[in-house]
């Protein structure tokens, strides 16, 4: 079928006639979305000489044969029957939703309209003659409700408003607290958890930090674990399918070191025991004195009693006066400090 612009605009390579046969749809005028039909005897229309007037004598002949009965306009516009799934589609470039109708010409673009943003494309992935469209999401379209734009080349186009709701992944339930342990296991349920789940935490001192130890059990379950040098407190994971947009965020309690008392003055003679209590007490806690000069030195004997106590002692290299310890699981946060007076 030959478009032809209705305005004076040149069309390269146009034909010098067109032929129309009775009760066949032969000529396009573009921009009409609409062709054109004889009623009675076969038409020919033959282009203008002059350059500056290509088609421009024919058009005004289309339209004095569309009034003399001669010829009708027929509707070229696709119209909209149904959307398989009730437009419910996963961003995961594989699920699909069939599109059905009529007139959709075999270049029609599917995209999907946000209310607030530029369209996107989705991808066709098959063609039931004109009736029917396959198209799946990308996985750069964000969740969310879109109206649905179909068009064609021969701007032919159609809108169906709020059509597509695109779905992902969706947490139910998290881990609230768990110790920074890089072993305790924090548990995701929801639904879509797909694989090469990402979860970073950003801990109470507003640290990012990559979870650990990440298991997609299925599409409704994960596990992870917290890295040692993420901050104890209140802080929140971000989980996302990769490649897709959507974040989801939840709050959780990372917890670790607590020292809740400790011997306040010892003796400098390597024997005298300095005792901790407190809570997560470690296998590799350490400890090290500041003295009053400054001076960082290692604790001796440092024996971890039970999770909730210790005791080590100070080397007599430490300087007598007031100076301070600090203690923390080895590699692990936080530093837990108190003042100890030396001896």
């Amino acid at each position: 079928m030959t478009a032809i612009d209705i305005s004076d605009q040149f069309i390269a390579n146009s034909p010098t006639t067109l032929s129309v046969t009775p009760g066949k749809s032969g000529l396009r005028i573009r921009g009409t979305q609409s062709v054109i039909t004889t009623l009675g005897t076969p038409l020919t229309l033959t282009k203008q000489a002059n350059r500056n007037m290509r088609w421009r004598q024919t058009t005004r002949d289309v339209a004095a044969l569309i009034a003399g009965g001669q010829m009708a306009y027929t509707t070229d516009t696709p119209t909209y029957t149904s959307i398989s799934g009730g437009g419910s589609v996963a961003n995961n470039n594989s699920s699909t939703l069939v599109i059905t109708g009529t007139r959709f010409e075999g270049d029609a673009k599917v995209y999907l309209v946000p209310a607030v943003g530029s369209s996107i494309e989705a991808t066709v992935t098959a063609r039931t003659s004109t009736t029917g469209i396959t198209f799946k999401v990308p996985l750069a379209v964000p969740t969310g409700t879109y109206s649905l734009h179909i068009t064609d080349t021969q701007y032919h186009s159609l809108t169906v408003t709020n059509a597509v709701t695109v779905t992902g992944m969706a947490l139910t339930n998290s881990t609230s607290s768990v110790a920074n342990d890089d072993t305790t296991t924090c548990t995701l349920t929801g639904t879509d958890i797909r694989a090469g789940l990402l979860v970073t935490i950003t801990d109470a001192d507003g640290v990012t930090t990559a979870a650990t130890n990440i298991i997609r059990i299925g599409a409704t379950s994960a596990t992870f674990t917290i890295p040692g040098d993420c901050q104890v407190g209140v802080g929140t994971i971000n989980v996302h399918n990769v490649g897709t947009p959507d974040i989801i965020s939840r709050a959780i309690t990372v917890t670790g070191l607590t020292i809740s008392n400790s011997t306040a003055s010892v003796n400098n003679n390597n024997t005298a025991t300095c005792t901790l209590t407190g809570t997560d007490i470690r296998s590799n806690l350490q400890v090290t004195i500041t003295d009053v000069d400054n001076i960082d030195t290692y604790a001796d004997n440092v024996i971890v009693v039970s999770p909730t106590s210790a005791t080590f002692t100070v080397p007599v290299s430490v300087a007598p006066g007031v100076g301070t310890i600090a203690i923390n699981n080895d590699g692990v946060l936080p530093v837990v400090t108190r003042a100890i007076t030396i001896t």
